[in-house]
């Protein structure tokens, strides 16, 4: 600190202005301090701080830089300059000043909690909980330190862990609207929504006018099949916050799978209208457009958005999407490039682009945008499923090194979970545990089946006996199914073997009669599955599949070009595996009886 009785005044002047949210009076102080002595790194960097409280990034940046300069010495300083770097997405540069800070006094207990915290901005989750262990051995109920811990074992899927967090912040906090949100989201992540519910409401009430909890209240609503209430939530979150883009898709997603069609889409509009500059928004409301079959409208969307607010990637992409379904190919190709020529590491654009080139045989062309996707996420299985195609059409031998129907598509019997005589009455029990899931009308729109119901959120984190007694058997057949590959250096299914596994996604579908899912492949995953819970008689007796799950056959509509390598026969109990690149669907069926299944996706356990 300054020595010069004068400016320690002046600095005391300015914190005291600070605290009583006087941002003018204290700037005021630090800049006569500065009159009386133009380089005092204290005075300049508490000049800094003013200006990051008040929005001037820029300035106050310099201004901490700037006392760095002259006094490198300085933890409060590196500390600040780094909080003020992670709260405008310089996620690294704060960490080195973080790092900076803790290097000079190993006792700031707020820097290794800021520390902790922009590690788990940047999903470094082990390093993140190693330096909020160390801001919580210096202090034991420091509050930040807890709720970013929590924050890093639910995104780490430590969901109890998360929970013990929060607990701690509100023994000694009863009203700290972080520890009562984030508390919220765990418990409506484990089926305990009722909860989730009233943390929210209290939320609410410390913290009035947060669209976020909003959000929450709608999800924990929905959950509890509070429908109107969920509605109500979700639509005062969008009026407290226009651009929310995540509270629009989820609102029109309930509309559309609770059959009100009539209001799907509805709030885009005045949002958009409201703010303008948000491309979310614009892009949201074109891809809902898209998937309601209104491709149309979704090109206009999309042609009134590069006029207003100019050329964007994501706007190029979806207006690329719109005019290749009404035949416009050409001008569909002009808009792909044009946005891969905007965002050239997004892989998304290179997919579709490459799904376009396949359907006009153009695979050579397709194959090197493949390549490029590949070295910026080299295991998401679209891209290997798209390769595959390519493959085949030319004649290459790697397309059956890839797929090898017969050793990676494998149906298993799953072990009957105790106190069942068999898996007849086990799958009999999990079916009608999972009726309470299937509380919709209509499919979702962005998911592959058609004529049906599926579930909303991870199953697998209910507390229901029967399904976590089924992922105990699942978990059993994945590894016997695991066990019976071999590593291969470059294969994409066979070199992330020996790191284990963990289910990272779970639902369960209920198709009607004529449903079925179209051909589609699982991004995301590793291996995917598809577990029979219940199914329908002509499965069994039918002489054309009705029923079945086919593999091989794309969703590109390559007419004479599609083939179905390995089809399977459904049966209550049987647990189908398979790498996730795979191309998979099912033969629609005609029964008054329903079908369900259970699939979930698995990746590698690092």
């Amino acid at each position: 600190m300054a020595h010069d009785p004068q400016i320690v005044t002046l600095l005391q002047e300015a914190m005291r202005g600070q605290r009583n949210g006087d941002l003018q009076a204290a700037e005021a102080a630090c800049r006569k301090a500065l009159t009386i002595e133009p380089k005092n790194p204290d005075a300049m960097q508490f000049l800094g701080l003013i200006y990051r409280h008040g929005g001037r990034f820029e300035e106050g940046e310099q201004l901490m830089r700037t006392s760095l300069e002259i006094n490198p010495s300085q933890p409060h300083t590196w500390n600040n300059l780094g909080s003020l770097l992670d709260h405008t997405g310089h996620f690294e540069e704060a960490e080195q000043c973080f790092q900076k800070a803790v290097g000079l006094n190993p006792a700031y207990v707020d820097a290794w909690a800021n520390l902790g915290k922009v590690l788990a901005d940047q999903q470094r989750y082990k390093e993140a909980e190693a330096a909020l262990k160390q801001a919580l051995k210096i202090k034991g109920d420091h509050g930040r330190a807890l709720i970013a811990l929590g924050i890093v074992y639910r995104q780490s899927e430590r969901l109890a862990e998360a929970e013990e967090c929060y607990r701690k912040v509100l023994a000694s906090a009863p009203n700290s609207f972080h520890a009562l949100y984030n508390l919220a989201i765990v418990l409506n992540l484990v089926d305990r929504s009722q909860e989730a519910l009233e943390l929210y409401q209290k939320a609410a009430a410390v913290n009035p006018g947060q669209p976020e909890v909003y959000f929450g209240l709608g999800k924990s609503a929905h959950k509890l099949g509070q429908l109107e209430a969920a509605l109500g939530y979700f639509r005062q979150a969008i009026d407290l916050k226009p651009d929310y883009a995540e509270a629009h898709e989820t609102l029109n997603k309930i509309l559309w799978q609770h059959g009100k069609q009539h209001e799907f889409l509805a709030s885009y509009p005045p949002a958009i209208r409201k703010a303008p500059a948000a491309v979310p928004l614009r892009l949201n409301f074109a891809a809902g457009l898209i998937l309601s079959e209104n491709s149309l409208q979704a090109e206009e969307v999309m042609t009134t958005a590069l006029e207003e607010v100019g050329d964007d990637a994501g706007v190029y992409h979806l207006l690329a999407r719109a005019q290749y379904n009404l035949g416009k190919t050409d001008q569909a190709r002009e808009a792909f490039e044009a946005a891969i020529q905007g965002a050239p590491d997004c892989t998304r654009y290179r997919y579709d682009y490459a799904r376009i080139l396949i359907v006009i045989e153009e695979y050579e062309l397709a194959l090197r945008h493949l390549e490029v996707a590949e070295k910026v996420a080299p295991f998401d299985q679209e891209g290997w499923a798209y390769k595959g195609l390519c493959w085949r059409f030319l004649g290459d031998e790697r397309e059956a090194w890839l797929n090898d129907y017969e050793r990676f598509v494998k149906p298993f019997k799953i072990p009957v979970p105790e106190g069942y005589r068999d898996l007849g009455e086990f799958c009999q029990a999990l079916d009608r545990a999972l009726d309470p899931f299937h509380d919709t009308e209509v499919h979702p729109l962005d998911q592959t089946l058609r004529g049906g119901t599926q579930t909303w959120d991870y199953i697998f984190d209910s507390p229901v006996k029967e399904i976590q007694e089924f992922k105990n058997s699942a978990e059993a057949t994945i590894a016997e199914y695991l066990d019976g590959l071999t590593y291969e250096p470059d294969h994409p299914l066979l070199r992330r073997l020996g790191k284990g596994f963990k289910i990272k996604g779970s639902w369960s579908v209920r198709l009607k009669s004529e449903g079925f899912h179209v051909n589609h492949v699982h991004s995301e995953g590793w291996l995917s599955s598809s577990f029979y819970v219940a199914v329908p008689d002509i499965v069994a007796s039918s002489n054309d599949n009705q029923g079945w799950i086919k593999f091989g056959e794309s969703s590109l509509g390559l007419g004479e070009r599609e083939e179905i390598k390995k089809i399977v026969r459904p049966e209550p109990g049987l647990l189908v595996l398979f790498p996730s690149y795979t191309y998979h669907g099912t033969v629609p069926f005609s029964s008054d009886q329903y079908r369900t299944t259970l699939p979930f996706d698995v990746v590698p356990g690092d």
